[in-house]
Formats: structure tokens, C-alpha cells, sequence
């Protein structure tokens, strides 16, 4: 990192992250004196520009690039360094939200991670996820878990890792994104808290005394669907529908393609189909409020827990050191 502008450190999806950019809605981590895990710089990549304005996503030699109008040529480089190329008055929030969304999305898959888009949350010694497409209500029911005092350990990206003793959800960073809706539906005022971005109508909801900060074996996912009765509905999907349901909701799928990792990613689901539970959690027409559908969960958990000779209940958060990172291979 010798020979460029001053970064700021932060820590987030267990690596040590050495970015120009200022990206205010993560935690900073300074302090440290060792090479970083990752490094976010800025460089030229205008010859890409014109390659990039019909594809949008190009792969090549190892890395990835994607171009975003109004904002800059990205390029995604081994799983080690996110380079930014800006526009001529450039939309630097745009850049922010690009490189903490599908910039990490590309370098977690480059790293053998698969990114779920999802929240998750810690249940006893298991963590388990809840995906969906977007205003699915994943991040308000995680927000419910966390206030019933299940740890947090993600929200919009849930990165699971290979370990020896099977897959483990790396924590991201102690921070929610909740819609304003969610905020009122929790009984959480909206003054208290900053919005995301201008981009965003979400608002920044610290969660530093509930965060998990060792990874944690996923013990399942939860999919949530709109569904078509008036009584809430959760059923155990076989292995192959979880197969198919991770698949369809691993962050920013466009990915698999252009990176050519679609047998990895089938290989991947299948074996975490096989280790771990999954579920459809339909919710009513009508709907119910995030604190019942937290209730059902919770019970959901609890009966798995006694199937399998355990039982789930909310655990004091265990934070562990900064430096440490996830046992992945």
C-alpha cells in the first residue's frame, strides 16, 4: 500500500480492508501495521469504458469489471483489490453503494465464499439466514430476532464459507439497513438514525452490542415468499429446492456467468443443501407483523433444536479479535 493516497482501515466480512474511499457507513479499524486483506484504490480504467457501455460486466484474466453510469469503471482484481476509475463529476455515494454491493459480491466469489442475499442471525450455537428478493422483509424480521436478543450477523450479504467442520456465515458488519416502514413497525424512531445514501430510502441502524463477531456454523435459511393463503406458511424444502432456492438467491447472480462459475456454484449448494436446513417461510396475504413472524421462527428453530437433540435459544453476542479471520478453505 506504499506509493498511494492515505487509506482508511475498516474490518468487515472477517478481512482487513484498506480502502481511498471513504465509506462512512462502515465501522473503522485503524491501528493496524500489516498488509490488508483487501485494498480499494483509485486508478485509470477509461480504455474500459467503451467495452464495458453495452455489457456492463466484463470477465477477464482473473478479474471483473463493471461500469456504472455517473459514476465509474470498476474493476474486481483475485479476490484482493477493488480498483475504481470515477467519471468526470462523478456521484461518489453511487460509487460507495457500487463497491459495497456488487464489488463485494464479485470479490467474496472470487474468494470461494458464496454471497446469499440475505440477513442472519445466531440461534444458540447455529446461525441462520433469511434470503429473498428485495422487500421480502429479510432485514426487518432479522431486526425482530436481534430485538428478541438473537446476535446479528448480517444484513443484504450473507457470505458463507467451506471450513472443516462444514459452512460457517461470516459476520459483515455491525450495521442494518432498515426501510422507514420497518423502523415503525419495530417501534424505532426515525429521527434517531442517518439515511443510507440519497440512493437509498433506508436508514443506518448501529448494531454493535448485538453483533457475533466469530463466524458461526448456518444451521439453515429461510426463503421469504409472498403467499397465497391467509395463514402463514413454513414447510421444509428437500435438498433439491434448497439446491434451486440458493441458487436463485445468491447475491448479485449475473455474477455466476460472467465469472463462468456456474458448476461451482451448483457444487457448492448441493453440498450446503445437504448440511444444513431449509425452509419456505410464506407469508399471509394479509400479512403479520415482524415480531410474530420472528415468534414463528423462533419455534421453527426450537423444533429442528429438539429434533436433532439441541435445543436454539438466544446466547450473550461473543465478540472475538479484530485481526482474527474465518477458517475458511
Amino acid at each position: 500500500m506504499s506509493n498511494v493516497a492515505p487509506c482508511t482501515w475498516y474490518q468487515a466480512f472477517g478481512m482487513r480492508i484498506a480502502s481511498e474511499l471513504i465509506l462512512a457507513e462502515w465501522p473503522e479499524a485503524n491501528g493496524w501495521t500489516c498488509e490488508p486483506d483487501i485494498s480499494i484504490q483509485y486508478t485509470d480504467l477509461a480504455e474500459w469504458r467503451p467495452r464495458l457501455q453495452e455489457r456492463k460486466v466484463l470477465a477477464h484474466g482473473g478479474s471483473v469489471y463493471f461500469y456504472l453510469a455517473g459514476a465509474a469503471v470498476f474493476k474486481v482484481e483475485s479476490g484482493k483489490h477493488i480498483w475504481i476509475s470515477p467519471e468526470d463529476n462523478a456521484d461518489e455515494e453511487l460509487i460507495r453503494l457500487c463497491v459495497t454491493s456488487t464489488c463485494v459480491g464479485a470479490l467474496l466469489l472470487q474468494k470461494g465464499m458464496l454471497p446469499l442475499h440475505g440477513s442472519a442471525v445466531v440461534a444458540g450455537d447455529k446461525a441462520y439466514a433469511f434470503v429473498g428478493h428485495s422487500g421480502a422483509g429479510k432485514s426487518t424480521l432479522a431486526a425482530a430476532l436481534v430485538n428478541r436478543g438473537f446476535p446479528f450477523i448480517s444484513d443484504d450479504i450473507v457470505a458463507v464459507c467451506r471450513s472443516q467442520d462444514g459452512y460457517l456465515a461470516v459476520p459483515a458488519f455491525p450495521r442494518q439497513r432498515l426501510w422507514a416502514s420497518s423502523l415503525d413497525q419495530l417501534g424505532m424512531r426515525r429521527t434517531v438514525y442517518a439515511l443510507v445514501d440519497k440512493h437509498e430510502s433506508k436508514y443506518v441502524v448501529p448494531a454493535a452490542s448485538s453483533f457475533s463477531a466469530a463466524p458461526v456454523s448456518l444451521g439453515g435459511v429461510f426463503e421469504m415468499v409472498s403467499g397465497q393463503s391467509e395463514r402463514l406458511v413454513i414447510r421444509r424444502l428437500d435438498r433439491l429446492q434448497g439446491i434451486r432456492m440458493l441458487m436463485l438467491h445468491t447475491y448479485r447472480n449475473f455474477l455466476i456467468p460472467a465469472l463462468g462459475l456456474q458448476q461451482w456454484q451448483f457444487s457448492f449448494a448441493a453440498a450446503l443443501a445437504s448440511g444444513t436446513e431449509h425452509y419456505r417461510l410464506e407469508r399471509p396475504i394479509h400479512g403479520l407483523s415482524a415480531a410474530q413472524l420472528a415468534e414463528h421462527v423462533v419455534k421453527t428453530i426450537r423444533k429442528e433444536g429438539e429434533r436433532n437433540g439441541s435445543e436454539h435459544e438466544a446466547v450473550p453476542v461473543q465478540h472475538r479479535c479484530a485481526n482474527e479471520r474465518p477458517p475458511c478453505q
